[in-house]
């Protein structure tokens, strides 16, 4: 297989339409999967996740409920059970489901903690009924099926459930993620703009309904969930008003992103197209890769071209780093964004590794402390940064090797930037969780 036919089924992969946030959506995937096999009236569910993915489902708020956390997103798809809807499972939720949800919790037959020695995508949920267990895990991408069983035995032959079909690696020539880590950033950006745009045309598609969120959540088309247990973070926290004219490229981007990442952080169900499997890298990546893309006049196969290098730079990111990391995930988005812009702008090979090392070595300490409101605030702080360093990087601003963490290229600081995750950044998900698991 050509390295653009590899690439364009990891981006395949870790683009799907998810309607909250991938952890808890994942969780009720699971959840609704195992109750459909165990095939009876649920008694109790348990769940097990990786930290990443605990830490993120514990503050992102669910559609229709002021509950949040694995446990409420497991009973509410034991409840839904319509695990072929994968991450859009809690989408269009109805008041007795989520009654149902509620009671559920409240007779305390969910049981959910992290597994802080896994990391990256992990959820193992086992629905048990009648002296029955049925277990299905997740694991390598929010909706990849690595084991379904039924009291031990393995169900998943015949089920149709082998694998999520846009999970591969069956569209990757065997290629995982981590594949991509021994590729230098030049083949991973040829192989990007080999990708015909016509078999990506879903990138665009994924990105202009995510820039369609932030301007209906602008304009007040789509209101924010004000019923939930706290107010979600008001747009006017970020000087944004639907009147506002933005006066530049960038504060335009930091507004719609902002505002995109506040609606789905807050419950709001609507379809995101993500990227490396999280709906909020998904929105900081298309609105100002098409921000950029409109300001310069790029037809629209330009534009899925440049939304393509996006992508495929953000999966570079977390090759090293991990699909879900201490580190925040906005992070990895901005370099895509810088690299596309920079693409978009006319930069070189050279100037494009510029424009990610230039994101890098600006943001790599922001640190992820959960899946909530305030994420649009990094978000909206991604989308800038990455603009501009493709800006600059295309007047060939650089950095050079030996400041800071940069490296010899991208591959080096990505290199030495997994490691001071490992050794340095790993403890910080364990301490956030304690902090704010619920009493």
């Amino acid at each position: 297989m050509s390295d653009a036919g590899i690439l364009l089924g990891l981006v395949q992969s870790g683009s799907q339409i998810a309607t909250v946030c991938t952890e808890p959506a994942a969780i009720a995937y699971a959840a609704a999967l195992a109750v459909e096999l165990l095939g009876l009236e649920p008694e109790r569910l348990e769940v097990v996740t990786s930290a990443g993915v605990f830490k993120n489902a514990l503050g992102a708020s669910l559609p229709g409920t002021p509950r949040r956390g694995p446990a409420a997103a497991a009973a509410l798809g034991a409840v839904v059970r319509n695990s072929g809807a994968q991450l859009k499972i809690l989408q269009a939720l109805t008041p007795d489901r989520i009654a149902a949800a509620h009671a559920f919790l409240d007779k305390g037959h969910v049981a959910a903690d992290a597994d802080c020695g896994r990391d990256s995508v992990y959820v193992r949920v086992v629905a048990k009924a009648q002296g029955h267990a049925a277990e299905v895990v997740i694991a390598g991408g929010h909706s990849s099926i690595q084991s379904a069983t039924i009291d031990g035995r393995d169900v998943m032959q015949g089920m149709r459930i082998t694998r999520a079909p846009d999970a591969g690696p069956s569209g990757t020539g065997g290629c995982e993620l981590a594949c991509l880590a021994e590729w230098p950033f030049q083949r991973v950006v040829k192989a990007a703009l080999g990708v015909d745009p016509a078999d990506a045309v879903f990138v665009r598609q994924g990105a202009l309904s995510n820039m369609e969120l932030a301007e209906a959540v602008l304009s007040a088309r789509c209101p924010l969930n004000t019923s939930l247990g706290q107010p979600p973070l008001g747009l006017h926290l970020l000087g944004l008003t639907a009147s506002q004219t933005a006066p530049a490229l960038d504060h335009k981007a930091r507004s719609m992103v902002s505002a995109a990442v506040t609606a789905r952080m807050t419950g709001q169900d609507w379809p995101v197209l993500t990227s490396a499997g999280s709906g909020n890298q998904g929105i900081t990546v298309a609105i100002p890769v098409l921000l950029v893309a409109n300001a310069v006049g790029a037809d629209a196969g330009r534009q899925t071209t440049a939304l393509v290098v996006a992508h495929a730079v953000n999966l570079y990111v977390h090759s090293f780093i991990g699909e879900v990391s201490p580190a925040c995930g906005s992070v990895s988005a901005a370099t895509g964004v810088a690299a596309a812009a920079c693409w978009l702008l006319g930069g070189n090979m050279q100037q494009l590794e510029a424009a990610a090392q230039l994101v890098i070595g600006n943001l790599l300490g922001m640190l992820c402390d959960g899946a909530k409101a305030s994420c649009a605030l990094k978000c909206g702080t991604a989308a800038v940064e990455g603009i501009l360093a493709g800006q600059w990087a295309r007047e060939s601003v650089s950095l050079r090797q030996g400041i800071g963490i940069i490296g010899d290229s991208l591959a080096g600081t990505l290199g030495l930037a997994r490691e001071i995750i490992k050794r340095g950044l790993r403890q910080a998900d364990g301490v956030i969780i304690e902090a704010r698991r619920p009493v």
